[in-house]
């Protein structure tokens, strides 16, 4: 369990330096940089060649980032008695409740992001962060989660959500938004609009 432990916390942190190191290039290089291909017409031949091979790396390393991640949270909580507070460690409704929240809460958190309420982003953040403090309270007093442990549940919570936006919102819309470009076309004004980025 020792040597499962360390392997998987090596794979989780470099899975998520690559997730996050290209998170920042799209955001602080890629986006700033695109303007300027488009002002010196490069794009139609950059955007083909160099943004496939780094959402490749994104989104996979999203994958193994959330992957990893969900192994060490059973291995440690669920299986390694770290999860509930005190000596009782044994596991009822409430702790796969609990469960449940943090890996599929993020079908909440879209379902807000695509229906009208999303399109407030205010608004729309105000309901998701009392949603989070919702799910924490559940931890915390109806899961009986430890300190460490509920604070992994929200990671989870948050980390499932990214990796959900990586595949199945910022990937799709970044495959139109190359074909478009490839083809000498205008990409899809909504598409273009989409932050690359996590968060709305």
């Amino acid at each position: 369990m020792d040597v499962l432990n360390a392997l998987f916390r090596w794979l989780h942190i470099i899975a998520g330096v690559i997730w996050i190191g290209h998170l920042y290039f799209f955001n602080f290089v890629n986006i700033p940089f695109a303007a300027k291909m488009k002002e010196a017409g490069a794009s139609k031949t950059v955007v083909p060649e160099l943004m496939p091979r780094a959402l490749f790396w994104f989104r996979w390393g999203a994958a193994w980032t959330w992957v990893t991640g969900v192994l060490l949270l059973l291995l440690v909580f669920y299986h390694g008695g770290a999860l509930r507070s005190g000596e009782d460690q044994a596991l009822g409704l409430w702790q796969f409740i609990s469960l449940a929240i943090a890996l599929g809460g993020f079908l909440i958190y879209d379902a807000i992001y695509q229906s009208p309420l999303g399109q407030n982003g205010q608004n729309a953040r105000v309901v998701a962060f009392v949603l989070v403090v919702v799910a924490l309270l559940i931890f915390v007093f109806q899961g009986d989660f430890s300190y460490r442990a509920y604070n992994i549940h929200i990671g989870t919570l948050f980390g499932t959500t990214m990796a959900f936006n990586v595949w199945f919102r910022i990937w799709p819309a970044q495959q139109k938004i190359i074909t478009a470009v490839k083809e000498g076309s205008a990409p899809d004004g909504a598409l273009a609009a989409r932050p690359m980025s996590v968060l709305p």
